[in-house]
């Protein structure tokens, strides 16, 4: 009996211990992998600045002022490496040399869009020490390794990034991107407001009419079929999914027929005809119906880009 009693303590008081003591055992070890940085830092890069959070910063000069405060978007070309080195991931920023790739190379079509939390946090609070159009390079443990979709494995990272523009208001922004693809030598320029079904959210969608062709008309057909061209509105030579395709069923098309409720496209092609040819400017968020950013493991399309389509309706 005194041994079933024994035995009994033992298992819950290592149930009970368990959990803490991993927490201790993690907390014990990012301790150590910070310290390993700090002295690592020392080595590399003595002047770099070290905030109150333990993140490193090394800037380059700038002749701007101007900073990004805590909740605002930022424009951000960006190269994640570990301190050996190896790439992780990157957007379209281009560093020197050529390092070896620690696992599948994310690159993005970029720049990316971010949001700084409010109040900063993390890596979050070495970008707000950038000014605009300003390169620098940002050194964290992977304590912060949340903010960056990576898990804790003690091993610390530099994140090379140049913050390409400061957006205070996300929505003006890219209405003003839109504006500037569409409005090139068009008849008609019009909005129309549809529902994401990644996000819930109301998104305006752009679109002009460079001409209303002149061939059967387009209103109740099942079958459009069109040459479509896709880009970014901040990189015309990125590719975006499909990029080019010379002939796609715009109506069975996944990229245009499964991303909303209600479908905008038919609103747009209904007062066209055969021959019509039209741009339109839509947020990411409508660009699919599953997550934008999960294709076969890569990232497709950059959050908050403006994706820019080429449509040319042919026979």
């Amino acid at each position: 009996m005194n041994r079933q009693i024994f035995f009994l303590l033992f298992v819950l008081t290592a149930t009970v211990c368990l959990p803490s003591c991993n927490k201790d055992d993690s907390e014990a070890k990012l301790l150590e992998e910070e310290q390993a940085l700090d002295v690592w830092m020392k080595n590399n890069y003595a002047d770099a600045e070290k905030l109150s959070n333990g993140l490193y910063v090394s800037v380059t000069k700038s002749s701007l002022e101007k900073k990004p405060d805590a909740g605002q978007h930022v424009l951000v070309n960006y190269e994640l490496r570990l301190l050996d080195n190896r790439a992780l991931e990157k957007t379209s920023y281009t560093s020197t040399d050529e390092s070896p790739i620690e696992q599948s190379l994310y690159k993005f079509g970029g720049p990316e869009l971010w949001q700084l939390t409010a109040p900063l946090a993390g890596i979050f609070a070495g970008i707000a020490q950038m000014s605009e159009e300003q390169r620098g390079t940002i050194f964290f443990s992977s304590r912060y390794n949340v903010l960056t979709g990576f898990v804790i494995d003690y091993r610390s990272r530099m994140l090379e990034m140049e913050l390409v523009k400061i957006i205070p208001a996300l929505s003006l922004y890219q209405d003003t991107l839109c504006h500037a693809h569409v409005v090139q030598k068009v008849q008609k320029v019009d909005t129309t407001v549809t529902r994401s079904v990644v996000t819930g959210a109301d998104c305006s969608v752009m679109y002009g009419i460079i001409s209303e062709g002149k061939g059967e008309s387009l209103n109740g057909k099942g079958t459009v079929y069109a040459q479509v061209e896709a880009y970014y509105a901040l990189q015309r030579n990125a590719s975006v999914n499909f990029a080019k395709e010379d002939k796609i069923n715009l109506k069975t098309y996944p990229n245009f027929s499964n991303y909303t409720a209600d479908n905008y496209l038919d609103k747009i092609l209904q007062p066209l005809k055969t021959g019509a040819h039209l741009r339109i400017a839509m947020p990411y968020v409508l660009f699919y119906g599953k997550d934008p950013q999960e294709d076969n493991g890569q990232v497709v399309v950059p959050m908050g880009s403006v994706v820019i389509l080429d449509i040319k309706i042919v026979e």
